[in-house]
């Protein structure tokens, strides 16, 4: 209903006319949905793994091919008699109940006058989602990089300024980091005479520690979580323009352009796989709107010899590859939303990358957990991705869930050595035989 009445308002600014009652449709039925590249299964510990994601990927064809319904031709004869002006044209081509199903979307080209009304809308709802995930990515590197910090700390049992001095001897590339990301957002006097002994470098970076505790609390978590859910909002508010245009008994259902965007999607998906391929990406897993790639391995050769000739620990090793990984994220999301520009004749699909996972499990479609490294390499962190893995569904026992999460953090340390299948082995043989599960552990919680 919300759709609805905001297509209702722009329609009405747009001076146009439209009708909320629902209309009997015969164009009923199954059409292919979203494309699915089926995951190479199992533990990748090899190389890093990246997660190369469209923006908004439904919303974003709708804007980039103009489909709207006013905007949408079925009748092969008007569009002969549209011919002669030149139209630019998007074919939609599907099958439905065993019939072929054809219809032509004008192309808007980027001209305010010729987009059409969904387009519109979302084009001012995708504005509004631009300004609030700024915010959210701004406090997302805040919370990040004290959360290193954190767990440094916790890991070596010591104080959070003491893991900084740890980390300021150890990579001054990160203390950099730490500092960029701080320093903007924090502007507090140094408070602390005991300190008069360190050098200015110090003082500057226990003065944004010190900051921080602060604005972690009353700021930057409240902060971060508010836009969080502001941008989720937006998203899940634009996702279901689509979801408008194929339900049955909306009065905007319109089986063309429901299926005009999945088929878009499908091609999208599948044309960037090809382009990635080629340039010696290799393909993990693909799913609707995202690959999941490992980086060439020419890239990792200098890395791959320290490590083997000893120069390297294995920590400072998989921290190196995470590093290149990132970097070389960037110069293909670069390139590829360059192929995307020239492929769609718009600037309105996009590919991002939020996070390399490494190490990582594919257990299957649309499940997969691993540990994440979004702006720079965190090995220490508490928190793993989790992507359709049933201990995070409601239902389950803690018995369930802490063998499942042991089984997670296992496969998923640095110390590992052994298989997947070992580790599960191995976990499930010590729960059988633990003597420390009560009957509160097995009871399932409502769903």
């Amino acid at each position: 209903m919300k759709v609805c009445n905001l297509l209702g308002a722009y329609a009405f600014d747009r001076g146009m006319l439209i009708s909320m009652i629902p209309w009997e449709s015969s164009m009923i039925g199954k059409y292919p949905g979203a494309y699915v590249l089926p995951p190479c299964h199992g533990l990748e510990n090899k190389r890093p793994v990246t997660g190369l994601n469209f923006t908004s990927l439904y919303p974003s064809i709708i804007m980039a091919y103009n489909l709207s319904p006013e905007k949408i031709i079925t009748d092969p004869c008007q569009l002969s008699a549209l011919s002669w002006e030149k139209y630019d044209t998007h074919h939609i081509d599907f099958a439905l109940n065993g019939q072929k199903i054809e219809g032509w979307v004008i192309r808007h080209d980027d001209i305010e006058k010729n987009m059409g009304l969904y387009p519109r809308v979302l084009i001012d709802l995708f504005q509004k989602r631009a300004k609030v995930k700024a915010q959210f990515n701004a406090l997302a590197k805040m919370k990040e990089q004290i959360e290193l910090l954190q767990s440094r700390a916790s890991l070596h049992n010591i104080s959070l300024e003491d893991a900084l001095f740890r980390l300021l001897d150890e990579k001054e590339k990160e203390v950099q980091n730490i500092e960029t990301h701080l320093s903007g957002a924090l502007n507090h006097l140094y408070e602390n005479n005991s300190a008069d002994e360190l050098s200015f470098r110090k003082k500057k970076l226990l003065e944004l520690v010190y900051g921080w505790k602060y604005l972690l609390q009353r700021h930057v978590v409240s902060g971060y979580m508010c836009a969080n859910f502001k941008q989720s909002a937006l998203k899940i508010y634009m996702n279901t323009f689509y979801g408008e245009a194929g339900n049955s008994i909306s009065p905007f259902f319109f089986l063309h352009l429901a299926r005009g965007v999945t088929s878009a999607g499908q091609d999208n998906l599948k044309d960037v796989a090809s382009y990635v391929g080629k340039l010696g990406f290799g393909i993990k897993y693909g799913d609707t709107d995202s690959l999941y790639l490992t980086c060439p391995h020419e890239i990792f050769k200098e890395c791959d010899a320290m490590f083997g000739s000893n120069a390297l620990s294995k920590l400072e090793y998989w921290n190196e590859m995470v590093r290149i990984t990132m970097q070389a994220m960037d110069d293909l999301r670069n390139k590829v939303n360059i192929y995307l520009i020239e492929k769609s004749k718009s600037t309105f699909l996009k590919m991002a990358y939020e996070e390399v996972l490494f190490p990582v499990v594919f257990t299957g479609k649309k499940k997969y957990f691993g540990m994440p490294h979004e702006h720079f390499p965190n090995f220490h962190s508490n928190k793993l991705f989790i992507k359709g893995i049933d201990i995070v569904k409601q239902g389950r026992s803690k018995l369930f869930k802490d063998i499942g999460d042991d089984i997670m953090r296992k496969a998923l340390s640095i110390k590992n050595e052994t298989s997947l299948l070992d580790i599960v082995q191995n976990v499930l043989a010590n729960a059988i035989n633990s003597t420390d599960w009560n009957f509160d552990d097995f009871i399932q919680t409502d769903a």
